[in-house]
């Protein structure tokens, strides 16, 4: 058992002050390799406590390799159908405390893909770390489809490993692809609070985006705040904020026609 340890104080803040143990304590060395929460109590005069936990992992080594998790992705995208045809890669950002150079070997395990182990080979270098990367992949015809979690492995010439998971969706169609996604940040409406007395116009701008860059249509469904009436054939968009005239061609072309007073097309515009 790890002995208790009291703290003594350091350089004042200027609400507050460091507090560090008085003596370094050691941990033994039965401990699993795994994260443990420590406790610090505060304790006033008049006998008032403020707490707080965290976490302290142990480890055999002192450093190894890690992987951002924030920094692996997949292209062209990270659905990929299983055709044994499409080819895709993967990318991560691996560094070391101990430099780049400490880096023995990279390689993520593809076995939820039916593929054997890969590894990785640097792209670029900066510091203490780089991007590495696999060869060109295909995913066989026989692995199932679904989200597929994968990791790589990271380690050191001392034999200190990291580890982070990613997904990977495996489709049957590559027209698939990734969906689209609409910016909650960057939605908005002119004017911001619309009068309800059927005569102020109201926009709605939606910001889209699709890593695949086959958006079809946008639309948007008004039917818990107005019925869209005044929108006609002949109707102006320049007359009816948001309203785009698909008239001129039938439904197969347009998908997003839909001869609904409730459902709005949407078309694309300049402003943000």
């Amino acid at each position: 058992m790890v002995p208790k340890a009291s703290a003594a104080f350091s350089a004042p803040t200027s609400n507050g002050q460091w507090y560090k143990t008085t003596q370094a304590f050691k941990l033994p060395t039965n401990m699993r390799n795994e994260s443990y929460l420590l406790d610090v109590t505060a304790t006033d005069n008049t006998g008032e406590t403020g707490s707080l936990q965290f976490t302290v992992q142990t480890s055999v080594y002192q450093n190894k390799p890690f992987i951002d998790e924030n920094k692996v992705y997949v292209t062209p995208r990270e659905s990929i159908p299983n055709d044994n045809m499409t080819i895709f890669t993967i990318y991560a950002y691996v560094e070391d405390p101990d430099g780049i150079s400490d880096i023995s070997s990279v390689t993520v395990d593809l076995e939820e893909i039916n593929l054997p182990p890969a590894t990785m080979t640097t792209t670029s270098t900066s510091g203490l770390g780089g991007w590495y990367k696999t060869p060109e992949l295909k995913i066989p015809l026989e692995s199932f489809r679904g989200i597929k979690t994968l990791d790589i492995y990271a380690r050191d010439i001392s034999g200190a490993e990291g580890e982070a998971g990613f997904q990977i969706e495996v489709t049957n169609l590559d027209e698939l692809g990734d969906a689209p996604e609409v910016s909650g940040s960057k939605s908005y409406t002119t004017p911001n609070v619309s009068i309800n007395d059927e005569t102020t116009k109201l926009t709605l701008y939606a910001y889209v985006s699709d890593k695949d860059e086959d958006i079809d249509y946008v639309m948007v469904n008004l039917t818990n705040v107005a019925r869209y009436t005044g929108a006609t054939d002949s109707t102006d968009s320049d007359d009816v904020p948001g309203y785009y005239d698909y008239s001129a061609t039938n439904t197969a072309e347009n998908p997003c026609e839909t001869n609904s007073d409730t459902i709005l097309c949407m078309h694309p515009s300049v402003q943000e």
